[in-house]
């Protein structure tokens, strides 16, 4: 789980090359603001916070010797999750369709 955490990182890193280029193509149609692009960049940024946050107790958790599957799955989810929610975000910066 915790090396899934670590490439939903790298994801996040990578977005911050990939969500700005998704409004490329704005120069030749009609986009939408794009503050959005700003705000998508950020929460990508705070992506990783539950992973480590989850991560870190689960192996705090391991090293006492309890169950620890659940923490880092949760953060895998979270992670997940900010980082669609992420792309959902830069996508309203991005041409207007229709």
């Amino acid at each position: 789980m915790i090396a899934v955490q670590v490439g939903g990182a790298l994801l996040a890193f990578m977005s911050f090359m990939a969500i700005p280029m998704s409004i490329d193509n704005c120069a030749y149609q009609t986009c939408g603001d794009e503050k959005w692009i700003n705000y998508a960049m950020w929460i990508a940024l705070a992506s990783m916070a539950p992973a480590g946050l989850f991560s870190s107790i689960g192996l705090i958790q391991l090293g006492r010797n309890r169950i620890a599957f659940w923490l880092p799955l949760i953060g895998v989810l979270a992670q997940g999750t900010t980082l669609w929610a992420a792309w959902r975000i830069a996508a309203l910066a991005g041409p207007i369709s229709g």
